[in-house]
């Protein structure tokens, strides 16, 4: 197979600069600069087929035009895992356990007799943390 030379081309915010000489199972790394000026090292497949496109700025940009933090899970529904039919509440020794994961780290909402309690307590944190 032979190497298609990617230098000076642009995809999306990124141009091409090198191939940085590193491999991944055959694949190609290529050091790109994006127009916010940061560098990053990204395989020329996903240059090719348009799945990345920055270095990461386009998506914080994206996701400030929807009035959401960057990077923020903002997902309510429940997992098709859940026993309680509430996404964040489970059930742990004969309680209701309530939580909510915010940047990254769980929140402990406190543990209910209830289910209706456990789901009024994740309701009213996903409105203190911007979930709605």
């Amino acid at each position: 197979m032979t190497k298609i030379d990617l230098t000076g081309k642009k995809f999306g915010r990124l141009t091409v600069i090198k191939d940085d000489g590193t491999r991944d199972n055959r694949a190609i790394s290529w050091l790109c600069h994006c127009e916010c000026g940061k560098y990053v090292h990204v395989r020329g497949q996903t240059l090719k087929s348009g799945n990345t496109l920055s270095c990461g700025c386009l998506q914080v940009e994206r996701a400030r035009a929807y009035g959401l933090r960057p990077g923020a899970n903002r997902i309510t529904t429940p997992t098709s895992r859940s026993k309680t039919g509430v996404r964040g509440v489970f059930k742990r020794r004969g309680l209701y356990v309530a939580t909510i994961n915010v940047n990254k780290k769980q929140i402990y909402l406190g543990g209910y007799k209830t289910l209706e309690e456990a789901t009024k307590a994740r309701r009213k944190a996903e409105e203190k943390y911007g979930y709605k």
